[in-house]
């Protein structure tokens, strides 16, 4: 189940991570075991999680390969980014018009989800942020933040997962 896409304004915000590179296939096995690294790196260094978990869609490739970040926000009480280690990275979500939606289900039906969303961006002119050059487009916002811990629900009926891509200005 989604719900029907909105735009919603966000502030910026600071986020740490782990970089990687899957393909799709790779994403469920892959993917979660990060998380419990990076909140660890955060409760050894004093910071709290300030929202719910993501993935952030960085780059895909030809081959089919994402480079991605398993990440989790940081309060605003954290005005710049903190200084990571060789394996968490600090970002920063950029601000401005998102397009989100809210998917109910497995995370196996996220593919249609990120699909109706561009569907629905399609029909109404709106366009996706990129950065880079020609050359080398990166998604300047493109996440997956997941508010349900399957760890504490285990019914994948009732996972939920906000769906946001960040838009040109319009």
């Amino acid at each position: 189940m989604i719900t029907e896409p909105q735009l919603e304004t966000r502030e910026p915000q600071h986020y740490v991570a782990i970089r990687a590179q899957v393909t799709q296939p790779e994403i469920g096995a892959v993917l979660p075991p990060l998380w419990p690294e990076v909140f660890g790196w955060l409760g050894a260094n004093g910071l709290a999680p300030a929202g719910a978990p993501f993935i952030r869609y960085v780059e895909f490739d030809r081959s089919g390969t994402m480079d991605v970040e398993v990440g989790v926000p940081l309060g605003a009480q954290i005005p710049e980014p903190v200084e990571g280690n060789q394996r968490i990275v600090p970002g920063v979500l950029h601000a401005g018009v998102y397009a989100t939606l809210t998917h109910t289900g497995p995370y196996s039906e996220l593919m249609s989800a990120n699909k109706a969303l561009q569907d629905w961006a399609a029909a109404r002119g709106i366009q996706w942020r990129y950065t880079g050059d020609a050359a080398h487009s990166v998604w300047a916002g493109r996440l997956e933040s997941y508010l349900t811990d399957p760890a504490k629900e285990p019914d994948p009926a009732k996972w939920i997962t906000v769906v946001s891509y960040l838009t040109k200005a319009h």
